[in-house]
């Protein structure tokens, strides 16, 4: 799957592909799915995922087709001002450009602390969207 965040003047500020396979113990990395088939959580170093460690994925089952999704980085280099907020999440489940429709995209437009909105954390080192 990829993973894109564009901020709001259309700046990538990350664009990375998440490889398929089980996850494997030995590398700490890899997908893993709930005995329901309706959870699907990714995890690894984030070395060449620049810096993402963590992807979820569930289906909302009151929405036809309907997804969530969360993504967790760390010590990559993401360049997020506030003139990039508000930004979109991007989903792409079938990379790399989403040809057969399977993507999901998250707009947070509204001002914090309404939802759904982003702010930046940490002397603008952390960036959370809900």
């Amino acid at each position: 799957m990829r993973v894109l965040v564009v901020g709001a003047t259309g700046t990538q500020i990350v664009d990375t592909t998440i490889a398929g396979g089980a996850y494997d113990s030995g590398t700490r990395t890899g997908w893993r799915v709930n005995g329901a088939g309706t959870s699907w959580t990714w995890k690894g170093p984030g070395t060449a995922t620049q810096g993402i460690i963590k992807v979820g994925v569930k289906r909302i089952q009151s929405i036809p087709g309907g997804i969530k999704f969360k993504v967790s980085g760390r010590n990559g280099t993401y360049t997020v001002t506030a003139p990039e907020l508000p930004v979109t999440g991007i989903l792409v489940l079938d990379p790399p450009a989403a040809t057969g429709g399977q993507c999901v995209e998250a707009r947070f437009p509204a001002t914090p602390p309404a939802k759904p909105s982003c702010t930046l954390q940490s002397g603008g080192a952390t960036l959370k969207c809900k």
